[in-house]
């Protein structure tokens, strides 16, 4: 989920969804409105961008800035209706960084490669480092790295070392790799993170 505020609203897409079809729509509401909240189902992201057929993940990193949000990875079931993910024998590991952008409502993946050493990640975490670089940077931890594009909801994969920082710079569309030092925490997924600028104009996370 995420805030835009364009146009004042609290949106929601991907996750997994418990009985009933797996689909790729887009749902928002208006935070506090009236004192009461109405969700609605914004344009489909399968006719505004991404194809059609195309679904929303879960398990992606994900952050967003005032103008647009990313989601990088995940995984769609391959039989999603009215199971939960450790239900299912097979699952899709997804490809590329997926951007939504708040003034047009368009959608766009860059199905790149160059993330992990095979291309996969799911419940990685993310963060938007605003004071880097020409447009910011995107900054992504932790996870987990499927070997194959199969993927067992948590299953024997390989855990993402949280000693990779990985970087992608919003300007020139590159992707970096930085090795991190000092006592590192151990691998996880699912976790909780959160970034910010510091007074020194580093970035914490």
């Amino acid at each position: 989920m995420w805030y835009q505020p364009n146009d004042n609203r609290v949106y929601m897409w991907g996750g997994w969804p418990y009985n009933y079809s797996y689909s790729s729509n887009l749902w928002s509401f208006t935070p506090w409105s009236n004192r009461s909240v109405k969700w609605e189902i914004a344009p489909s992201p399968a006719i505004n961008g991404l194809g059609e057929g195309a679904t929303a993940p879960f398990g992606g990193a994900f952050v967003a800035s005032n103008t647009t949000f990313y989601s990088l990875g995940g995984a769609n079931a391959s039989n999603a209706f009215g199971s939960a993910p450790e239900q299912e024998d097979e699952n899709l590991a997804v490809q590329g960084l997926v951007e939504y952008d708040f003034a047009s409502g368009s959608w766009s993946n860059d199905s790149t490669t160059d993330v992990t050493q095979t291309g996969y990640t799911t419940q990685a975490g993310a963060a938007l480092a605003p004071n880097f670089g020409e447009a910011g940077f995107l900054v992504f931890i932790g996870g987990d790295i499927p070997n194959t594009q199969t993927l067992i909801f948590e299953g024997s994969v390989q855990l993402a070392s949280m000693s990779v920082i990985t970087l992608y710079d919003l300007e020139s569309k590159t992707w970096y790799h930085q090795t991190a030092t000092g006592d590192i925490p151990p691998e996880r997924v699912e976790f909780c993170s959160v970034g910010a600028v510091s007074r020194e104009n580093s970035f914490e996370m």
